[in-house]
Parts: C-alpha cells; sequence; structure tokens
C-alpha cells in the first residue's frame, strides 16, 4: 500500500493525530480482532453491552450467545488410551442471553446546565447527535469497533476543522466503516471523489490512505475481515464482520460540513464530554456472579494451596535429610 498523504503539512498531522485520538482512546481494541479479544480474555468482545447484560468467564466454546460454535470443541476425547483433555485453557467472557441484545440502553447524563445537544443554535441532525453520543460511549468504555473508531476520528476533526471541509462516515457492504476527508464526486464511484482521504482505523493497525487507492484496498479489507473473523469462530466469539458480502461502497451514517455544521459547545475550549457524560459501570448481575465464583474459587483453591506448602516443605525437609546423610557418607569415606 503507498501510504501517500497530503502534501499540506498541518492536515498530514492532524489526520494522523486523529487516527493516533481514536487508537489511544479505545486501548482495550476491539470486539472483532481476534488479538483484542486474545488480550483481553473476551472482555473488548462484550463492551457494547457491559452495562445491560451479565456474563461470566468461561472455558469452553459452548454458550447460549455462540451460535457458531461447537459444544464439544473444548473436550477431546483420544480413543486409543481414553484420555480426556481440554484444548482451550484460556478462559473468555461470555454473556448470559444473546437474545437480551436488543435491549441495550445508553443513560446520557449533563455535567452542566449548559445542553449544546439540544440548543437549536446548532440544529444538530440525528446522525450527528448519535455521532457524538458514540464517540462519548468510547471514551467510557474505552473500546471501539470500526464505528466507534470512525466516531472518534470525526469529533476530533470536527472540534479541529482547520482545512477540513467535509468530514463522513463511510460504510460498506461488508458491514466496516471508514472517515472520508474533503470528498467530492458520487459516493459509489471513488473514482470521482477528488483529492479525498481515508482513515481506517480498523483496519491492520490504522491507516491514512488517498481515495484512488481505495479500488484496492477495498479486497484487502475484505480478506482481513474474513480472517479475523475466523480467528474469532475458532475460540467460541461469535464475533466479526460479514465478509461474504460485496466489499462495495454502501452509504454515508453522517456527513458533517465544518463551515455550516457548527460543533455543539459554548467555549473554544470545551468539548461535548464537558457537558454530558456517559456513565460506565458493569451490569449488577455480573458483579454478582464475579463475587459468587470468586468465594467458590477461593473455598476449592484454599486446600489445594494448603497441599501444595505441605508437599513443599516435606520435600524440603527431604532434600535437607539427603544433604545430611551425603556429608556423613564423605565425612566416613574421609
Amino acid at each position: 500500500m503507498n501510504n501517500r498523504l497530503p502534501p499540506d503539512t498541518r492536515l498530514q498531522n492532524k489526520l494522523r493525530t486523529a487516527l493516533k485520538y481514536a487508537k489511544v482512546t479505545c486501548v482495550l481494541g476491539t470486539s472483532n480482532r481476534i488479538d483484542d479479544i486474545t488480550k483481553t480474555c473476551g472482555w473488548s468482545a462484550q463492551q457494547y453491552v457491559l452495562q445491560n447484560l451479565p456474563g461470566v468467564y468461561l472455558n469452553c466454546r459452548q454458550t447460549e450467545f455462540d451460535i457458531f460454535t461447537d459444544g464439544e470443541f473444548n473436550v477431546h476425547v483420544n480413543a486409543e488410551d481414553h484420555s480426556v483433555s481440554h484444548p482451550v485453557t484460556q478462559w473468555y467472557y461470555h454473556l448470559d442471553h444473546r437474545t437480551a441484545l436488543k435491549n441495550v440502553k445508553l443513560s446520557i447524563i449533563p455535567r452542566t446546565t449548559l445542553a449544546p445537544a439540544t440548543d437549536s443554535q446548532f440544529n444538530l441532525s440525528t446522525s450527528s447527535e448519535m455521532l457524538l453520543s458514540g464517540a462519548q460511549l468510547a471514551l467510557t468504555s474505552r473500546f471501539g469497533n470500526c464505528g466507534e473508531l470512525s466516531q472518534l476520528i470525526t469529533k476530533y476533526l470536527w472540534e479541529n476543522p482547520q482545512g477540513i471541509d467535509r468530514i463522513e462516515g463511510v460504510r460498506m457492504g461488508i458491514d466496516h466503516g471508514f472517515v472520508v476527508i474533503n470528498r467530492c464526486g458520487e459516493l459509489r464511484q471513488p473514482a470521482t471523489w477528488g483529492d479525498a482521504w481515508i482513515i481506517d482505523a480498523w483496519y491492520q493497525e490504522g491507516v491514512i490512505y488517498h481515495a484512488s487507492e481505495l479500488p484496492k484496498i477495498l479486497p484487502k479489507i475484505r480478506q482481513y475481515a474474513k480472517e479475523q473473523t475466523k480467528s474469532c469462530h475458532k475460540i467460541g466469539m461469535n464475533n466479526g464482520i460479514f465478509y461474504n458480502r460485496a466489499p462495495d461502497i454502501d452509504k454515508t451514517e453522517w456527513d458533517i460540513c465544518p463551515l455550516s455544521d457548527k460543533y455543539p459547545h459554548y467555549e473554544p475550549h470545551m468539548n461535548i464530554e464537558d457537558y454530558y457524560t456517559i456513565p460506565g459501570h458493569q451490569h449488577q448481575n455480573s458483579i454478582e456472579i464475579f463475587a459468587k465464583h470468586k468465594n467458590a474459587h477461593r473455598q476449592t483453591y484454599a486446600p489445594s494451596l494448603n497441599a501444595i506448602r505441605l508437599f513443599k516443605q516435606h520435600t524440603e525437609s527431604e532434600s535437607t535429610l539427603n544433604d545430611k546423610a551425603a556429608v556423613i557418607r564423605v565425612t566416613h569415606s574421609l
């Protein structure tokens, strides 16, 4: 890929900073990249719904949520010696009820008496409200897929709009999105986009490239999504992207022109998160489940720990006696 960047140094630095802002904010990673799921033991895979749904850590694949998995995956029987092993040794966080995914709700709480989101002077569209709400949720949860990463990038550029005429959240047919800067022309014809730039914080480690490179990048994104999705399914996570669809440009989720779409704040140094907050907390049922499992684990683990301690003492005693016997043997030989 040719990572050719805009000739204007200030715009180049701004796009890089926007990408870094999104990546650093979402330090927990994504729900559909295998590296992020592995490093958080499945925690990042459920960030969308941790406020509303309970879950538990399991060292198996099959739960009600995991519709793509095989319940016997984590049990392997050797027919020759009749031994039983468990291939998956890492514990991953699973939801208890996949049907409850439809009931996710966000609580947006005012920080001050000022309310720019509903102020008529800003005249926010529904898509702009959703954009800012999604970015705030990412700021709270420190998690984000392509959508949340794109929302954070857009938020940053909207707050720092010098040199930027247009910011769009563009969606592909494979359920993947990225940010397009300064596009003109027809949406489904990238060849007409002119001197537009694309920021994709989800693909690989985050990339910035010119719109002219998009046609050859789209198939690569699809292949990358396919690899990530299949890897997620192997460990029992029903997360991923619909890579079997055509990797074409589908629609815009938001379209912001900073000159006409005024960012909703009253002071230049204040951003939307200074006026509102989305509380981040884990579902109460999950907290109770964790406490129950922790206590059960302590009760089971304590005798094992005591047995290990006694075994260590016994081994050390035997070692001391052996050392003494060796000294006696050497003395006698002398």
